[in-house]
């Protein structure tokens, strides 16, 4: 009985390092990605904010609720 817990302990601990690992290693990606962004905001770059790896599967309206901001035409006087 003692050997089957035991067996049953050691698959458990190996199933939740797996998922600290995933958990990990998404966190690090995220992290990543949120410092690409900051960077590319920095640098104002707008073509490679909208080709960041990052933000290709996400929706084009996501980029537009980014980006609401129309310049508008210069007055000259």
């Amino acid at each position: 009985m003692k050997s089957e817990i035991d067996e049953m302990d050691a698959q458990h601990n190996a199933a939740i390092d797996q998922q600290e690992d995933a958990i990990t290693h998404t966190i690090t990606e995220m992290t990543q990605v949120i410092l690409d962004l900051k960077r590319l905001l920095d640098t104002n770059d707008v073509l490679s904010l909208k080709t960041h790896p990052g933000l290709k599967n996400s929706d084009s309206c996501l980029l537009s609720s980014m980006w609401p901001y129309q310049p508008s035409p210069l007055r000259r006087s």
